[in-house]
């Protein structure tokens, strides 16, 4: 399944939750599988050098399908990566904050978050990579239960309206509100 803006939207609400449990105005960018951007945004008072790391690290993650703190593991003096950091006009990511986002095996994006740490980056982005992993569970469930019909215009607003709706008459969590969308989303894609 592809990457679409929609999911990248819902991802990025989740990475923007995620930052605001931190109290750490982060950038957040997500690639497609060739590196090119879907999505980009950047909450008040980030970082400005934030902005250009948060694009290179999905980049860095989607074209080398790898978490970007490996990267700069494998590109030390020795190792097997060691000098890509001189190609691709100087993107590349060395450091931790840019994962990789799988549809099963197979990559599909890539997600970079700049603005803190590289701990704090880590950790808004890996339940974002969680997340959509999961997504990419329950969409191949939902279609084997529900058939492709790409004559279906669903919009995420409009699904995320009827999950609220449905989840209203007990316990809510917004995660689980995000995941099920994106979810949906991929299915009836």
């Amino acid at each position: 399944m592809k990457l679409s803006y929609p999911v990248a939207v819902l991802l990025a609400k989740i990475a923007e939750r995620e930052a605001t449990k931190l109290q750490v105005p982060m950038a957040i960018s997500i690639a497609d599988d060739q590196g090119n951007m879907i999505y980009f945004g950047c909450m008040d008072n980030t970082l400005p050098a934030g902005r250009e790391i948060a694009i290179s690290k999905a980049y860095t993650a989607a074209i080398l399908r790898m978490d970007t703190r490996m990267v700069g593991e494998l590109s030390n003096p020795g190792k097997p990566l060691y000098g890509i950091q001189n190609t691709h006009q100087g993107r590349l990511i060395l450091f931790g904050g840019g994962l990789p986002l799988f549809d099963g095996t197979q990559v599909v994006g890539g997600i970079g978050i700049s603005g803190g740490s590289v701990e704090e980056d880590e950790k808004v982005a890996r339940p974002v990579q969680a997340t959509f992993e999961t997504m990419m569970t329950c969409a191949a469930m939902i279609t084997k239960i529900i058939p492709r019909d790409k004559s279906l215009k669903v919009s995420s607003d409009c699904i995320e309206k009827i999950i609220r709706r449905k989840l209203d008459k007990g316990p809510s969590d917004e995660h689980v509100v995000l995941m099920i969308t994106g979810a949906l989303l991929l299915a009836l894609a």
